[in-house]
């Protein structure tokens, strides 16, 4: 009875010292104070000791009934631990089918095209087969008491069956982000620092040899706050702010005007809304600001993003997404008849990942696109087909 009470009062140390002193005391509850022992080893979050207790339990006597509650807690001991590692790999491979991936290249800048220069380019073959790469390692250590954290590195190298020489690149990503849990919400401090290579010219040089190497083309760095709240069991709100800096490497003509290297931030509301076992729903508002180096390149972004996660079977889940994306540029465009350029992008997503068993998920994904824009050379509709796996580790 003391264990009990102890572990209601959350003072899980001193209630595995009274259940351990009840097994001193009359042998004849061995199997029930070692179930105890492993609830309050899961309660700290010693997925293994836990373990142990629960089979520790299931010895004593396994057609009984508490047997039978110590298999389920020994089952969910080794999915939290699973679950709560601290040290995460995450390997994919995608293949995708891009139908429009030309409108998107270098070295055709909008910026830099006449009309005629643009119809050419519009006239091409733009659809190319593209084979993702992705390595991402996370570390989630378990702390003590109220302190948080989380790391993560991930490398990406995008690979096109066409135009690859120009085109193909190789991004590392580096986050942090240290934090304190309070029980109802939670801050935390996130930077990141992303660092993109390009493979061909730098500038791109049409009189130029050939080139096959990889040049530095962009990095990005952001820092700020996240704050979620825990507001019921099945509905957290998230808060972010970020100041963020970009950097693009490559030169371009008339800087003042071209140059898109900028200061800015982005900031978030989202609401996740947890309804169902493995099922979640999300809705999202954002607001970013680039202050760009080069005059045509400053806006003001305003993002609505809404996302579900539905599981169909067992193990097959539905993904469906969109994305609208307005951006206000502040500034005339020179190029084109001193036009205020206004982009509305338009991105709907719909997949199905199926988990084979637990360390491969194959997922399966379409992407539509649509971006409205008053300047023609910005204007184009997108389709990209995604086959891919993922092992996790």
């Amino acid at each position: 009875l003391k264990g009990t009470l102890l572990a209601k009062q959350a003072k899980y140390d001193e209630a595995v010292a009274a259940f351990e002193k009840c097994k001193q005391l009359d042998p004849a509850y061995t199997q029930s104070a070692d179930f105890q022992i492993g609830v309050c080893l899961m309660n700290q979050r010693k997925y293994a000791q836990a373990r142990d207790r629960f089979q520790s339990a299931v010895t004593m006597d396994p057609l009984s009934d508490m047997a039978s509650y110590a298999r389920r807690y020994q089952d969910a001991a080794e999915q939290w631990r699973y679950i709560e590692r601290p040290l995460r790999l995450t390997i994919g491979v995608t293949g995708q089918y891009d139908s429009n991936y030309r409108t998107l290249m270098e070295p055709y800048r909008a910026d830099a095209l006449s009309r005629d220069m643009t119809d050419s380019v519009e006239s091409m073959d733009k659809r190319s087969l593209t084979m993702q790469n992705v390595v991402r390692l996370d570390f989630v250590p378990i702390l003590p008491g109220s302190f948080v954290f989380n790391a993560s590195y991930a490398a990406m190298n995008t690979l096109h069956e066409r135009y690859g020489t120009d085109n193909d690149t190789f991004a590392n990503s580096f986050t942090l982000a240290p934090g304190l849990n309070f029980g109802s919400f939670a801050v935390n401090l996130v930077a990141n620092y992303t660092h993109n290579l390009k493979r061909g010219h730098n500038p791109p040089d049409p009189a130029a040899p050939t080139s096959t190497d990889y040049n530095r083309y962009s990095e990005s760095a952001s820092v700020g706050p996240l704050i979620r709240f825990l507001l019921s069991r099945d509905h957290i709100l998230e808060a972010s702010a970020a100041y963020t800096k970009k950097n693009f490497f490559q030169t371009v003509s008339n800087p003042e005007l071209n140059d898109q290297t900028s200061s800015g931030m982005d900031s978030s509301l989202s609401w996740f809304w947890l309804f169902k076992e493995n099922a979640i729903f999300n809705v999202k508002l954002g607001y970013t600001r680039d202050n760009a180096d080069g005059s045509h390149f400053s806006n003001d972004g305003y993002r609505t993003s809404v996302n579900l996660i539905y599981p169909l079977l067992d193990k097959l889940r539905l993904q469906l997404g969109g994305d609208i994306y307005f951006q206000d540029y502040k500034n005339e465009n020179t190029f084109f008849d001193n036009t205020v350029r206004k982009d509305r992008n338009y991105t709907g997503t719909v997949g199905l990942t199926w988990s084979i068993f637990k360390h491969v998920d194959l997922i399966a994904q379409y992407m539509y696109t649509r971006v409205n824009s008053n300047i023609y050379a910005y204007d184009y509709k997108r389709d990209v087909y995604s086959l891919g796996m993922e092992l996790k580790f």
